[in-house]
């Protein structure tokens, strides 16, 4: 029976995508003639029929015979060969449980891959895949019934549907908008998601992923992106507390968990109403709660990079998967730090302090003069001294240029040294990595960036932080 609606739902998935491709290919084939009439149509009598001619705007002129079939056909031959695949990865092996439930992955998984190259240029939760996504749900609602409560497979699913297409690219949902302070009085609120589907209107008339300033703000502006956070640190909570049965769903999730870690640590901060800061959240109980709970989920994880049989199954990604996690550990552990400072709690032999040290060090490695070799841009010559020092390297220093100098700038350069200086200058430890710039000013940096940090937790204590 399941089978027999799973094909039901992958007929309807490879008609809606039809519809689509033909859509999308008739706006972009006269946008490209539009464009193309304007250069070449010679502005004299008869200006707008000839311009008019050079466009595909009847349907039937667009879409003939031979074009139609051959949509139909492409799309089907992709959606089957998509669905053998999916089947063949959930279904048709040894390993495969749960197989009622993984009828219905298998079709939300044409669906959810079909959707991601939409994604590629179309917002996740635009009006324009809405419906797509609405199926997607409905497909999902089916499928995990047959999944057990005790087992994080239906957490997986989840994730890989629903949470996955925003933290591919580091963004979140739109939130309920703000109308920016000039335009406030002459455009509605509500219009901001028909904006938001306009390129550069929305980004002219509307706050959506920040705002300026907190004043102002209405209580709803982030309901949906808080709704979401929700819903994420649920099925992080999940993954990180129950077993897989399924071993191939189990792999998906090693695969998987440094890239959410590191998404969530990052994004959580959005959880305040205003201008996304993490600070302003130190106070609220359930925060730093939630930081320790995500501190201990993220360390237990990292004991599988210990496991040879991981290590195989992330082949060349194990360095950036490793760079991933401890990314999110760093997240966390900046996290406590702060809100022991906050609580007049600080402990030189706080875990917390402890883990920041090691996993600053694992990442960025022993290698002197590393932050003269990047000044410099040498990373040809960065990656060979690495190399050399085997274990003792940086296992940040395995990732391409790009990776490296942004990972390097944000949990190093800018916003590591007060960090720094409170584990190698007030607790004694050894601490890798030097701001980038001119020698000496590292320790001067470092200090500075201290200092400002006591003043901003000063201010986050008597509730003046902004």
């Amino acid at each position: 029976m399941e089978l027999f609606i799973s094909i039901l739902f992958l007929i309807l998935v490879w008609v809606l995508m039809t519809l689509y491709v033909i859509v999308i290919l008739y706006v972009v084939i006269n946008v490209v003639k539009f464009v193309k009439a304007l250069f070449t149509t010679m502005p004299s009598k008869g200006y707008k029929k000839r311009f008019k001619e050079k466009l595909s705007l009847n349907i039937k002129t667009f879409l003939s015979k031979k074009r139609f079939i051959q949509i139909i056909a492409g799309m089907l031959i992709i959606n089957i060969g998509l669905y053998w695949m999916s089947r063949y990865s959930w279904i048709d092996n040894k390993d495969a449980k749960y197989i009622k439930a993984k009828e219905y992955l298998v079709v939300g998984d044409v669906l959810s891959r079909q959707l991601e190259v939409l994604n590629t240029f179309i917002y996740p939760d635009s009006y324009k895949v809405r419906p797509l996504v609405w199926l997607l749900h409905g497909i999902y609602n089916l499928g995990v019934k047959y999944l057990p409560e005790n087992d994080a497979e239906k957490a997986m699913w989840y994730y890989r549907f629903f949470i996955y297409p925003y933290a591919k690219k580091d963004i979140l949902p739109h939130s309920n908008f703000v109308v920016k302070e000039f335009f406030r009085g002459y455009i509605p609120r509500f219009t901001g998601g028909f904006f938001k589907e306009l390129p550069l209107l929305g980004e002219l008339f509307f706050y959506d992923q920040d705002v300026r300033y907190d004043n102002d703000i209405p209580k709803d502006y982030r309901e949906p992106q808080i709704k979401f956070l929700k819903k994420s640190f649920s099925v992080l909570k999940t993954i990180s507390t129950k077993p897989i049965a399924d071993k191939n769903m189990h792999r998906a999730y090693l695969l998987a968990y440094p890239g959410f870690a590191m998404y969530y640590s990052l994004n959580q901060s959005f959880y305040f109403n205003g201008r996304h800061s993490r600070r302003k959240l130190y106070k609220t109980p359930w925060y730093e709660s939630q930081d320790k709970e995500e501190f201990e989920w993220f360390l237990a994880f990292e004991k599988n990079f210990d496991d040879p049989s991981i290590q195989k199954l992330y082949g060349k990604k194990l360095a950036k998967n490793k760079v991933l996690l401890y990314c999110a550990i760093i997240n966390i552990t900046e996290d406590l730090i702060e809100i022991s400072y906050v609580n007049d709690t600080f402990s030189c032999d706080s875990k917390a302090l402890k883990t920041y040290v090691r996993v600053r060090n694992l990442l960025i490695g022993k290698l002197p003069n590393q932050d003269r070799l990047l000044w410099a841009s040498k990373f040809k010559e960065l990656k060979e001294l690495n190399d050399k020092l085997g274990e003792e390297g940086g296992v940040l220093y395995k990732l391409s240029n790009r990776e490296i100098e942004t990972i390097y700038n944000s949990y190093i350069d800018n916003y590591g040294p007060a960090y720094k200086y409170i584990a190698s200058k007030i607790c004694d430890y050894k601490v890798y990595g030097k701001v980038l710039s001119p020698t000496g000013y590292d320790t001067r940096e470092s200090k500075n960036m201290y200092e400002l940090l006591l003043q901003n937790i000063e201010k986050i204590k008597k509730g003046e932080y902004k």
